[in-house]
């Protein structure tokens, strides 16, 4: 897909779409397997998978799931963006196998809630961002609530920032990601923040930063040129940080969608909002699964993109008791699945009882339960073989009793 040209004052939307197995060659510069959008756009709800980018000879490859350029305005939410790749074998590069933001104009990027993984650079020359890349942005960059996972560099030269890259840029706010599992060669197995500016501002907040690698050398963030110095603060980051608030603790993830167990030291130790260089930045008030922020009510708010999810490590005590003493609607598991899933919720009391899924529309697509039900514990078990991949969202009503949890289904 092309969208463009740039700057024209239009604004496409961009949602509830697959695009899957595209690929893009040029013999200079090669971009957007996926999609390639030169113009203000909302991307939300879509799956980027298995697209692939390729420079044959001296130039460079970006974007393998989408490229986004030149344009001012771009929402990208609650996107799966995986298995991409970008493969350049001389020339300048390769960069952003997941997504890449090449702006040169003053920008409004808002990046939230979005599955960023197993994406891969093939390359034998200098590399970046396998999960994506932001280049060249002069504006206001949000990228918050994304999970960032297994991302990897294959080839014979250096990467760096395998999980995310960001180069020449300013007034970037980075907040309450999950980054682990990437791989670099060098520089930085996460983050890289590199040749920007001295007046360039970024911002690293209540983010978990665990379990990346770059070979030997700087496996979590790397920082390098221009004397900029980015405020990495509240983060839990393997190996330790200097930064107020900063801890070097496992964090302890108990599922594929890095939800925290009991145990991790980073729940309740982020911070609602911090004040910088005059600027206020704010966690976001919705977690990755669409949990408030913080949970429980009139606490810090975790570390990572994920709130402490209480209702579901608590199931054993939960099943152990015969009358709950108040109302849960736990995280379904799997998540993700394929097609089954099974959702789990306490009633304290009897009463009227509705439990449906909606589609990013605010559609309904099923009703599961529509009846009165006892006290007691229940699970269900939701087929949703007959609809396609995307995020989904069930609520649970019983008397004043409103509660909505996010899934994700990938077939």
């Amino acid at each position: 897909m092309y969208a463009g040209p740039p700057n024209n004052g239009a604004f496409v939307i961009v949602e509830n779409n697959l695009f899957e197995s595209n690929s893009c060659l040029n013999g200079y510069i090669s971009q957007g397997g996926g999609a390639s959008i030169g113009i203000n756009a909302r991307i939300c709800n879509n799956i980027f998978q298995n697209n692939v980018v390729t420079c044959s000879v001296n130039g460079e490859a970006w974007g393998g799931g989408f490229s986004s350029w030149h344009s001012d305005t771009v929402l990208v939410f609650d996107n799966v963006i995986k298995n991409n790749k970008v493969q350049a074998y001389t020339g300048v590069g390769a960069l952003g196998a997941g997504f890449a933001f090449f702006m040169n104009s003053p920008s409004f990027i808002r990046m939230t809630g979005n599955v960023i993984a197993n994406n891969e650079i093939i390359s034998s020359c200098g590399s970046g961002g396998a999960g994506g890349t932001i280049e060249n942005t002069a504006g206001d960059v949000l990228f918050a609530n994304n999970l960032v996972y297994d991302n990897y560099y294959s080839g014979t030269s250096y990467c760096h920032g395998t999980g995310l890259s960001i180069h020449d840029s300013s007034l970037i706010s980075i907040i309450n990601n999950t980054i682990t599992g990437n791989e670099a060669s060098i520089y930085g197995g996460a983050l890289c923040i590199w040749d920007s500016t001295t007046t360039a501002t970024t911002l690293a907040m209540n983010n978990i930063i665990w379990g990346n690698s770059a070979g030997s050398y700087q496996p979590e963030i790397h920082i390098t040129a221009g004397g900029m110095s980015p405020d990495i603060v509240y983060c839990d980051i393997e190996g330790g940080w200097l930064g107020e608030g900063n801890i070097d603790s496992d964090p302890f993830f108990i599922d594929t969608l890095y939800n925290l167990a009991d145990s991790s030291l980073c729940i309740g130790v982020g911070i609602d909002s911090v004040e910088i260089a005059g600027n206020w930045y704010c966690a976001p008030l919705f977690d990755f699964d669409g949990t408030p922020r913080p949970n429980p009510p009139g606490t810090l708010p975790d570390i990572g993109a994920q709130e402490w999810p209480d209702s579901i490590t608590n199931i054993v005590e939960l099943h152990a008791s015969v009358f709950p003493n108040k109302y849960s609607l736990s995280q379904n598991y799997p998540n993700p699945f394929n097609p089954t899933t099974t959702i789990e919720f306490s009633l304290p009391k009897p009463g009227f009882v509705n439990l449906s899924i909606y589609n990013v529309l605010g559609e309904k697509v099923a009703d599961i339960v529509s009846k009165d039900l006892t006290a007691g514990n229940y699970k269900y078990t939701w087929d949703a073989g007959g609809l396609s991949s995307g995020v989904y969202f069930y609520k649970l009503e019983s008397g004043s009793f409103i509660q909505t949890r996010k899934l994700l289904l990938l077939k």
